[in-house]
């Protein structure tokens, strides 16, 4: 069995054995999560004031960060023949997620989604990006709203996700240039547990983009709109979207052509348990990254990309290391249908421009 040396790293000390650990790592959350369970070794005394809320501390599997954060929870529980104590945190960014954005007028013009966020934070977590960013006309603050609430809204528009990394900043992300792991998950050998979602529910003939200038007069001004087509559906099933920023006709196109292509990628979905936390040459399963997956049973080949690694290590009877993979086809995060797509064809599309 492949077992992992998880540490948690606190105030110069390294902290092992631990009965039972989970981290988690999403490119749909801003924060990475880890939650980790201490028996009572050293004495109750000992355990009781084992890192408390607060404690600025790094996770590791062997030499690899998996998190760099703050312990945020604690849960004591004791019973007549044991104590224990179940820690929970996440990673720096949970305070960009969880606070209010604090900036003299609120207002910026002329910038993109990464200089907003470098304005806000106010709390060193830090923002990076491989992406091509565009630039928004106008943005206000809300009064009150989160950081992240803020950058939620300006990410929509330009179609990106945010991704907490192992080192606690936040990365602005899109699958176009994600890097893919070694090896593959195949039936038969590596896949442990897998089940597949098929779902066609949000897939619609024609997705329709509408919205205005706030300037200007004339059909250009007053009447934008464009229509993205998906070919898969045979029915009549359209979908309008009314954006209610400014839009012109190419940022039209450019929503109307995202959201059909997220539809298909979000309709097609895995959730693969394997061994270990790390892939045939040595690199911890990450969020963001392709892999290849093969299972007739599932109908699945192609590549698919991690959306999120859960991973757990328990020790004792039933002991087990283990990773589950959350996977979704990379169009769902602007990424491009993978090659070698033997997938079922319902996960074709109509790839032809925008009208």
């Amino acid at each position: 069995m492949t077992v992992e040396t998880v540490i948690v790293r606190a105030g110069g000390r390294d902290f092992v054995n631990w009965e039972v650990v989970h981290v988690s790592a999403s490119i749909r959350e801003a924060a990475r999560s880890f939650q980790v369970t201490a028996a009572a070794v050293g004495g109750l005394a000992a355990l009781a004031t084992l890192l408390p809320n607060g404690t600025a501390v790094d996770i590791l599997a062997g030499s690899d960060l998996l998190c760099r954060g703050y312990v945020d929870r604690r849960r004591p529980v004791l019973s007549p023949d044991r104590g224990e104590v179940v820690i929970h945190g996440r990673s720096r960014a949970q305070d960009v997620v969880d606070c209010s954005a604090m900036h003299e007028t609120g207002r910026f013009e002329n910038v993109t989604v990464k200089d907003v966020a470098t304005a806000l934070d106010r709390f060193g977590v830090g923002f990076v990006t491989d992406e091509t960013l565009g630039k928004i006309g106008k943005v206000q603050v809300h009064p009150g709203e989160s950081v992240f609430g803020c950058l939620s809204r300006l990410c929509a528009s330009q179609e990106l996700t945010m991704a907490g990394e192992a080192d606690g900043s936040i990365r602005f992300y899109r699958a176009g240039r994600a890097k893919k792991h070694a090896g593959g998950l195949i039936e038969g050998q590596n896949l442990q547990h897998g089940e597949a979602d098929h779902d066609f529910r949000q897939r619609h003939s024609k997705h329709h983009v509408r919205g205005q200038r706030p300037l200007g007069m004339g059909v250009d001004a007053l009447e934008v709109e464009a229509v993205a087509s998906d070919a898969t559906v045979k029915r009549h099933r359209p979908l309008i979207t009314v954006i209610q920023d400014d839009i012109d006709h190419a940022g039209a196109t450019r929503r109307a052509r995202g959201r059909r292509d997220r539809s298909a990628g979000r309709g097609l979905t895995a959730s693969i348990t394997v061994v270990g936390w790390r892939d045939p040459s040595g690199t911890v399963w990450t969020p963001g990254w392709k892999v290849w997956v093969e299972s007739p049973f599932l109908g699945l080949a192609q590549d698919m990309l991690i959306e999120t690694a859960s991973f757990s290590q328990s020790g004792g009877e039933g002991a087990a290391t283990k990773t589950v993979l959350h996977l979704v086809d990379p169009r769902a995060y602007g990424g491009k249908k993978g090659k070698g797509n033997k997938s079922k064809p319902a996960w074709d599309m109509d790839e032809s421009n925008v009208e």
